[in-house]
């Protein structure tokens, strides 16, 4: 199954200068929760920014897929050149945690999305890619002052 989780604000930005642009502890513990050990598939510029949280290296997925045209290789990851010609062919289950491109491309892949409604603007320069919602159900969702998660699955026809 693929998963694409994000968190989102009202006018859809998703970073800043390759951070989030908020704290939540709240929105830190949903990712730990639905992301952590788990297969996880993300852009070269995303892995950048995910060693700035991890300072040793060590990211906390328990395999780990970096989409990049430019590199061949990165330490305990696995490089995809491909990212259509991987999800064509992918049989298990990964969850997707951007960025933007990655977002874009694996949207018609993905079988369930988990996403975080950030009910405030913030600045940010990254934004989420134009999507629709018609082909999925939402099944889940939880609210707390300022956020929204959500889980929404493909509808089956």
């Amino acid at each position: 199954m693929i998963t694409l989780m994000w968190a989102m604000d009202v006018n859809k930005v998703i970073g800043n200068g390759q951070r989030l642009p908020w704290y939540y502890k709240e929105d830190m513990h949903y990712f730990k929760t639905h992301a952590y050990h788990k297969k996880a598939l993300m852009g070269y510029q995303t892995y950048v920014s995910m060693l700035k949280y991890f300072p040793s290296g060590k990211l906390p997925f328990s395999d780990i897929y970096i989409a990049s045209r430019n590199q061949t290789e990165i330490k305990n990851a696995t490089v995809i050149n491909d990212v259509k010609k991987f999800l064509d062919n992918c049989d298990e289950d990964i969850i997707v945690i951007g960025g933007a491109q990655i977002y874009k491309i694996a949207f018609d892949y993905a079988e369930a999305l988990r996403i975080t409604y950030v009910l405030k603007p913030h600045f940010g320069d990254t934004y989420f890619p134009k999507y629709s919602l018609k082909a999925f159900k939402l099944v889940e969702y939880e609210t707390y002052p300022e956020l929204i998660f959500t889980h929404y699955e493909r509808i089956k026809k």
